[in-house]
């Protein structure tokens, strides 16, 4: 090889050498860079004000999920019965008062005949059940016909609960359903009742099916709605 050749690749070699180094440079320069604006990125993300969210843990647990309907209706005592005279005349006296316990075939009031010139012995309007004096409408002294109501007695061992439910619901009814009975004067307890009568009909105008549960009153913690 002669000179000329060996100043040739000598050449070659530096020109090699400075390319190699000039990509070295700029790869450091590049990653200084990266370096840098990352920083100042993150000391912007800092200035930012960062949402707080409180994050509460609960051990998982098997549950039971609620399938409700939630309505109104109307409380009634499972019998009812308005007594009547069966003579005209005079109410003697009232027997028993309100909220006084009767039973079937007791006297509840006396009536006089409204006969002038002859005297009768007072004749007896009796309970037709037993339970519980629920109203007395008249005072001693009052006239009376056979259609004027003496008194109403009421047996409240049983309560029906009446309610009228949405006819998208009917299919998830059934007689023997339970329900919980909640009223105004106990507002922080609930009780039982059970699905007992299912009307066959829905009505036209509300779209809705009449019920009626039934509740236990044995304790007579109810009043009913007369």
């Amino acid at each position: 090889m002669n000179n000329q050749d060996l100043n040739q690749v000598q050449k070659d070699t530096s020109m090699g050498a400075i390319v190699v180094w000039g990509i070295i440079l700029l790869v450091a320069a590049f990653i200084v860079y990266q370096v840098a604006f990352k920083k100042d990125n993150a000391a912007i993300l800092d200035t930012v004000t960062k949402d707080v969210f409180v994050v509460k843990t609960e051990q998982v647990q098997k549950r039971d999920l609620k399938h409700q309907l939630i309505t109104s209706g109307n409380v009634k005592a499972l019998e009812e019965a308005v007594l009547y005279p069966r003579i005209n005349g005079k109410l003697q006296r009232n027997a028993l008062k309100e909220g006084d316990r009767v039973r079937k075939d007791q006297t509840v009031s006396l009536i006089d005949r409204d006969e002038v010139g002859a005297k009768y012995e007072p004749v007896v309007v009796p309970s037709t059940l037993s339970g519980v004096v629920g109203r007395i409408y008249l005072d001693p002294g009052e006239n009376v016909t056979t259609q004027t109501p003496v008194a109403l007695i009421v047996n409240q061992s049983v309560l029906r609960i009446k309610v009228d439910v949405p006819e998208r619901y009917v299919n998830e009814i059934y007689k023997g359903q339970r329900a919980l009975l909640s009223v105004e004067a106990y507002p922080d307890k609930t009780f039982e009742a059970k699905l007992d009568i299912i009307s066959p009909v829905v009505d036209s105008l509300s779209r809705s099916v009449a019920v009626e549960f039934k509740a236990d009153n044995s304790k007579g913690l109810f009043f009913v709605v007369i």
